[in-house]
């Protein structure tokens, strides 16, 4: 009997070992998906970003303190 309980108690302990590493496994797989994903919209909405801040450079390149002096 005690023979029996050993092993059941070994099997049991391999299972949780190999879920805890499949849960391992999926948590990096998800942190992979989410960065490819913030990667591509960041690489898609880079160019416009871009522009529009090129676009406001221009517009007002001394920016809204023109008339006020430097002071301490």
């Amino acid at each position: 009997m005690e023979r029996v309980k050993s092993i059941l108690a070994s099997i049991l302990l391999a299972v949780i070992v190999f879920a805890g590493f499949g849960f391992g496994v999926i948590a990096i797989g998800f942190a992979i998906v989410l960065g490819g994903a913030f990667a591509l919209a960041l690489r898609l909405a880079a160019p416009r970003i871009l522009a529009e801040a090129e676009k406001r450079a221009y517009a007002d390149p001394v920016g809204p303190f023109k008339a006020q002096p430097a002071s301490l």
